[in-house]
């Protein structure tokens, strides 16, 4: 039988999320505020090995490189079903290169503008007390699955109600 999962939880995948959401996807949020996702033997298994002499901006760029790897292939159909949770974090963390360094009002608007395929737009409140929320989770889940397998582990069961697709 495979261990029980020793990596680290829901609540704190979750809580790292606040901080990258508030922030924008960068290398220093990963750096200053991404210590649980540094964490993950996901991610560091796909962080570029770099010789003692590289800069600190290579450090942090290596790093970024190995969670937006990890944070593309979560969000995703196989792991994520509801295509408003995949949209408001590919706008929201951002995955999307284009909103990199955008405001988080920006990047929240942008998520609103696009999670209906530009049928409907939702306002920037909504989409963070709305949507948000429940794609965080989402996301929180799979990484913890995802890390679990990667452990070989068992991965604990997520008492999120509100996450049945």
């Amino acid at each position: 039988m495979a261990p029980k999962y020793s990596g680290p939880s829901f609540s704190d995948i979750r809580a790292c999320f606040t901080n990258v959401v508030r922030y924008g996807l960068t290398p220093q949020t990963v750096s200053d505020r991404g210590s649980v996702l540094m964490a993950l033997e996901i991610v560091r298994e796909k962080r570029a090995e770099l010789p003692d002499s590289a800069t600190d901006d290579a450090h942090e760029a290596a790093d970024m490189a190995a969670v937006l790897e990890i944070l593309t292939k979560a969000v995703d159909r196989a792991h994520i079903p509801a295509s408003t949770d995949r949209r408001v974090l590919r706008f929201v963390l951002p995955i999307h290169d284009n909103y990199r360094g955008a405001s988080l009002t920006a990047r929240r608007t942008a998520a609103g503008e696009n999670i209906f395929d530009g049928d409907r737009v939702v306002t920037p409140g909504t989409i963070r007390t709305s949507y948000e929320p429940r794609a965080l989770d989402w996301l929180s889940v799979v990484l913890v699955k995802l890390e679990a397998e990667q452990r070989g582990e068992i991965a604990p069961t997520a008492d999120f109600p509100h996450l049945e697709p």
